[in-house]
Order: C-alpha cells, then sequence, then structure tokens
C-alpha cells in the first residue's frame, strides 16, 4: 500500500513541477485558451459519441496535419513565450511610467500647496545644520549651568564672609 501511495505521490510532484515551470505553465494554458474548440469538442456531451467528435475535429477543426502543428503547437508555444519574455519588460516599463506619472502628479499638488518633499541632499543637509545647532545649544547650556554654578559658588563664599 505504500509503495503505491509513493509511487502515486511521485507522479503528482512531478506534474507539479512541470507546471511549476513558467514554460509548461504559459504553454499549457495558451494551449487551453487557443484551442478551446477542440477542448468543447472532447469534454461536451454532443450527440455521436467519440468516433463522431474525432471526425468532426478531423474534419472541421484540424482538416490538414499541418493545422494541428500550427494551432496544437506552434501559435501555443508563440504565445507562451510571448507571455514569459516579451511581456515582463513591457509590463516594466508601463510600471515605471505609470510611476513617473505619479511622482509629477505629486511634484504638482506640492508646488501647488506649496509643500514638497525634500530631496536627499537637502534632507542631509538640513540634517547636519540641525546636529551642528544642537551642538552649539548644548554647548551654551553647558557654559549657562558652569555659569550658575560660578555664580552659585560666589554668592555662597561672600554668603559666609571672610
Amino acid at each position: 500500500m505504500d509503495d503505491a501511495k509513493t509511487f502515486v505521490l511521485g507522479i503528482f510532484q512531478t506534474v507539479r513541477e512541470r507546471f511549476g515551470n513558467p514554460l509548461v505553465s504559459a504553454f499549457v494554458v495558451a494551449w487551453a485558451i487557443w484551442n478551446f474548440r477542440l477542448l468543447l469538442v472532447f469534454l461536451g456531451s454532443g450527440d455521436g459519441g467519440w468516433k463522431a467528435k474525432i471526425s468532426y475535429i478531423d474534419n472541421y477543426l484540424f482538416p490538414k496535419q499541418l493545422d494541428w502543428l500550427i494551432h496544437g503547437s506552434l501559435i501555443p508555444l508563440g504565445i507562451a513565450l510571448t507571455w514569459i519574455y516579451l511581456l515582463p519588460p513591457l509590463l516594466r516599463r508601463i510600471a515605471a511610467d505609470h510611476e513617473k506619472n505619479l511622482n509629477r502628479t505629486r511634484d504638482a499638488i506640492f508646488s501647488a500647496t506649496e509643500v514638497r518633499t525634500l530631496s536627499s541632499e537637502e534632507a542631509l543637509h538640513l540634517r547636519s545644520v540641525m546636529i551642528k545647532q544642537r551642538a552649539e545649544w548644548q554647548t551654551e547650556k553647558a557654559e549657562t549651568v558652569q555659569s550658575l554654578e560660578n555664580f552659585a559658588k560666589r554668592t555662597e563664599e561672600q554668603a559666609q564672609g571672610p
């Protein structure tokens, strides 16, 4: 029983791996879409049984052997290759253009409201100015504390008298 289960699971794993391949899965989808009439004839419950269905396919859908090659392999393969290799760069370009348009829209809104996003250089410069000002403030604070401590000492010494 375990051997049969292992065998069936192995078959399912192989099928899953094959359909996990982008070319195979794209080809199967393209083939099914392109040859939907053939699938309808095979899967449909029409009159005449299997012989009539096969005769219909041979006489009307694919009368020549070349039709089987073209419609069964070449066109779906071309669609699958287009889907895998030509469509992603096109979609990347569309996404990049879309982002550029969104950035232009944001810039237009910011300029209309007189608010804009700082560039990275401006943000770094502003951050360095703030750090410098904070350091100056810390120095000034330390000097003020020292001055107050000195004043407190002098006041205490004067209060104690000579």
